[in-house]
């Protein structure tokens, strides 16, 4: 990456998962971290960790971001200071039969997966740097077709994608990248939670349920959080200076759409 190392970058969601592994490749190009999650108190073990790996400095904040009242926080945490790069990695929501679904199932995805992580946007804005400055998020390849019963993540994501793309258009011309990346099946905690669920409502072993999410990509495997890491930290860099308002598909080819 050809950042600055006095660059500045904001991770949500990075307790774990895609989020840490984000946070351990901009560690080794000795980047600043913020890093916010749910539990601030689960990173405070691995502070050290990244700083062993080259981090600058390592900052925790607790912060929900679907709750949409972050910009106090924010601002005292920021203090004028200017960001460089922010990832935004919001919760999911429970699949389930689209039937099965209540009013409370519908307000809830939509505050994890689209207003509050646009919201959350719209008040670190202000921090980025113009015409040094990239936001991330990582969205789903549901966005682009059908994943087993993941209907809100389908719903709320792709108004979500929306929303990235008429912000990047809006803000273009001050020099603020924005893309989301959708990872396929990937070897998260999360995604050992979705197939315990799926082999429980399919009556199958957990680990057919695995081969069978592991066939959904041409390369018969899952991803590791670490490919998708590397994709997310190029978004960030200079070296992706002119790539804005895209969707990038890390998934092993598992989608069939051609768009």
């Amino acid at each position: 990456m050809s950042n600055s190392e006095n660059d500045l970058f904001w991770l949500t969601g990075a307790s774990s998962g895609i989020g840490y592994a984000v946070a351990k490749e901009l560690a080794q190009k000795k980047a600043r971290l913020i890093i916010s999650s749910r539990s601030a108190d689960k990173m405070d073990a691995k502070i050290n960790e990244l700083k062993q790996l080259g981090a600058k400095s390592v900052e925790t904040i607790s912060i929900d971001i679907s709750l949409g009242n972050s910009k106090e926080k924010v601002e005292r945490t920021l203090n004028g200071r200017k960001l460089n790069g922010v990832l935004i990695n919001g919760s999911g929501y429970p699949g389930k039969k689209l039937s099965d679904h209540n009013y409370n199932d519908f307000i809830e995805g939509n505050k994890n997966i689209l207003a509050g992580p646009a919201q959350f946007i719209l008040d670190i804005l202000p921090f980025c740097e113009e015409q040094n400055s990239s936001i991330v998020a990582i969205t789903s390849t549901s966005v682009k077709e059908p994943v087993g019963q993941l209907h809100l993540s389908a719903i709320y994501r792709t108004g979500f994608v929306i929303f990235l793309k008429n912000l990047a258009h809006e803000i273009g011309n001050r020099g603020i990248r924005i893309n989301n990346v959708g990872p396929g099946a990937t070897a998260t905690e999360h995604m050992e939670n979705l197939v315990k669920i799926s082999a429980k409502e399919n009556n199958k072993s957990i680990e057919d349920t695995k081969k069978t999410w592991e066939k959904r990509a041409s390369l018969n495997r899952m991803g590791t959080p670490e490919e998708v890491a590397k994709v997310i930290t190029f978004l960030m860099s200079k070296d992706a200076s002119f790539v804005n308002g895209q969707t990038i598909l890390v998934d092993g080819c598992s989608t069939q759409s051609y768009l």
